[in-house]
């Protein structure tokens, strides 16, 4: 990402670094630190790149509001990247357009949102990963999925 930029993740990495401790995130009873916001959102960054995401690459985000939707978008910002907010009341066919012609090169997702996804079609041409985050655990154990990348398809 260009140094010489304003940006929402230097914004929120700056945030860390003055009110590290302070909540950034709240959804019910889960509180994130901006600390620990920036070190999953720099995870996710590693992640993506490691998988060959570049600057620019496109990135769906098909989660519902939650704080695993707000640190994956701020791991996109953080590799320079592109988040792609995804509907996830979106059919099948709106699922497919969407990411083909957003070019999307991943996908971030709750596994039972692919109930209604593409599950036996092939991908759309650009996508190189999906991210599946399980949809039966905790808020907590869903932000440590999310955060190591352990879910990869």
């Amino acid at each position: 990402m260009s140094s010489g930029k304003l940006h929402f993740a230097k914004i929120w990495e700056s945030n860390a670094n003055l009110v590290g401790d302070s909540p950034a995130l709240i959804n019910d009873s889960q509180v994130v630190s901006w600390s620990e916001y920036e070190s999953q959102a720099s995870k996710i960054a590693n992640f993506l790149q490691v998988k060959g995401l570049k600057q620019d690459s496109k990135v769906g985000i098909y989660l519902h509001n939650c704080n695993e939707f707000l640190i994956a978008q701020f791991g996109v910002f953080k590799m320079g990247g592109c988040p792609i907010n995804v509907n996830y009341r979106y059919k099948e066919d709106e699922l497919v357009y969407l990411l083909d012609n957003s070019d999307a090169e991943a996908v971030f997702s709750l596994a039972r949102a692919l109930r209604s996804a593409p599950a036996q079609k092939p991908r759309p041409a650009p996508v190189k990963m999906m991210a599946l985050i399980s949809s039966s655990a905790s808020a907590a154990s869903r932000a440590e999925m999310i955060s190591a990348c352990i879910c990869p398809v």
